[in-house]
């Protein structure tokens, strides 16, 4: 029975207990759900990038009222930067906008960046600065440089509706 924990333990003279637990849905280890993907929306303040020959990817998994969701922006050919702010949808709502997670901007073959994802609203993330809060979009926290294959990668936990 998917819904029963059974707990056993005869040094310390307990009987078997029989303990009802909620559901989880099953398919992935150990019997909670498999990561899911999905393609975010990304979005500027001012101007819309786009991912041209670069790769813009997400994966999340909820359990119950929580989700967990990784994005990776990977620069390549074509990619343009738009210009303003970043801004990046979520695959779940949020219930508030409490949640905050950690960010990486790799200026590679030059410099990281540390970050911090938070929800902008509860359909969307955005990324700042950990050393001086300045929004991540086109010109921050580098100019960013498609040939190099520059790359901002977040992951958030938080409650959903």
């Amino acid at each position: 029975d998917n819904d029963v924990l059974v707990i056993e333990d005869a040094s310390d003279g307990f009987a078997k207990k029989k303990v009802t637990v909620a559901s989880l849905p099953s398919g992935g280890s150990g019997g909670f759900p498999n990561w899911q993907t999905y393609t975010p929306t990304w979005t500027g303040s001012s101007t819309n990038p786009s991912i041209g020959g670069g790769t813009l990817t997400g994966k999340y998994l909820q359990v119950g009222s929580t989700a967990f969701v990784v994005v990776e922006m990977v620069a390549g050919t074509g990619t343009n930067f738009g210009s303003g702010e970043w801004f990046f949808s979520l695959p779940v709502e949020a219930a508030d906008l409490t949640a905050v997670g950690p960010a990486l901007a790799w200026d590679v073959g030059t410099l990281k960046h540390e970050g911090i994802a938070w929800l902008f609203d509860t359909e969307t993330v955005q990324c700042t600065n950990r050393s001086n809060g300045a929004d991540w979009g086109s010109g921050v926290p580098f100019t960013w440089n498609a040939a190099n294959g520059d790359l901002l990668r977040f992951s958030i936990m938080y409650e959903t509706v």
